[in-house]
Formats: structure tokens, C-alpha cells, sequence
């Protein structure tokens, strides 16, 4: 079985398969000639928000489209199965995503700062960035949506930061 996710120049395919040694269904990312296979609970990043998002929610957004096949909505099923806590893609899981990915982009165009993408900012620009975000993060609930975005936000800049300092490049 195989689906196809999503498929650009610059992102690359991202295909659902259990083209695989051991037949499990895997979230395959194919870049020019690099391949690179997740489970469900890994972690990539999302272009939109640049921020780390588990296998497993990408595959849950994609299932919770309105115009998805009952095919592919099974085999997303069978991929999200692979770990139970982690989102489903049942009936009523179907209708609630929809409501809460239009509260997600509101809260995200509400918090937006008007900044450049994070892979593009200096580290000092990312460092300012998670400073304004922390203090903005005090003005919500914890559990609320907007919450949510600022700490995905902050934490993708985090990680970013780390990458750079990993690779040498922090002045």
C-alpha cells in the first residue's frame, strides 16, 4: 500500500508505505535522492510554522481533509494505529480536527510578528524572537490554543539554535 501525502520541488514527496523490510506502515520523505523513513511518534518540522511536529499529527491533518478517500483515510488509520497515543483518525476525531486547525491558523495569524521564517533569521534574531514569545506567553491560559502556538514557535526556534550550535555556527 502506498499514498501520497504530499509532493513538491522544494519539500520533497512525503508518501505513506509499508514498502518496507518489515511490512510496517511508515512516513517515507524523499528529497532528490535522499530517503528518510518516520514512525509515527518522530518529529520533522512543518514548513508552515517551522516547527517540530510529530509524524503522526502531519499524517492526522492530512486523514482529517474533507476530501480524502475512505482508502486513504484507512491506510492513515493504520499508520496512526501504530502508535496508540498519538492522534486517531476516527469518525468524531474527523470533525473535531477541522474545528481546531481553524483555531490553530486564527491563534497563528493573531500571534504573527511579522518576522522572517525562522531558518532564515539570525541567531540573535531567534534569541530576541523566543524573549518576546516567553513574555507574550504570559498573556494566555495554559491550555489554550494560543499557548500552543507560541511554545510550538519557541520551541522550533530553540531547536534551530541548537542545530547552528551543533554545526559551529554560533558567533
Amino acid at each position: 500500500m502506498e499514498v501520497v501525502i504530499s509532493s513538491n520541488t522544494e519539500q520533497g514527496r512525503l508518501v505513506l508505505t509499508d514498502n518496507t523490510p518489515g511490512q510496517q506502515m511508515i512516513l517515507r520523505l524523499s528529497l532528490g535522492e535522499a530517503e528518510r523513513d518516520f514512525h509515527p511518534w518522530d518529529t520533522l518540522y512543518a514548513e508552515e510554522t517551522h516547527a517540530p511536529v510529530h509524524a503522526a499529527f502531519l499524517v492526522h491533518s492530512w486523514a482529517c481533509d474533507p476530501c480524502r478517500s475512505e482508502n486513504g483515510i484507512a491506510i492513515a488509520r493504520h499508520f496512526l494505529r501504530r502508535w496508540p497515543e498519538g492522534p486517531q483518525a476516527e469518525a468524531s476525531d474527523l470533525r473535531a480536527m477541522e474545528s481546531h486547525r481553524t483555531a490553530l491558523k486564527a491563534a497563528a495569524r493573531e500571534l504573527a510578528m511579522d518576522t522572517p521564517p525562522l531558518d532564515k533569521m539570525s541567531i540573535v534574531d531567534r534569541c530576541i524572537l523566543i524573549r518576546k514569545m516567553t513574555e507574550k506567553l504570559k498573556d494566555f491560559k495554559a491550555d489554550s490554543v494560543h499557548a500552543y502556538v507560541l511554545r510550538m514557535r519557541i520551541s522550533a526556534a530553540a531547536s534551530l539554535i541548537q542545530v547552528d550550535y551543533q554545526h559551529g555556527r554560533v558567533p
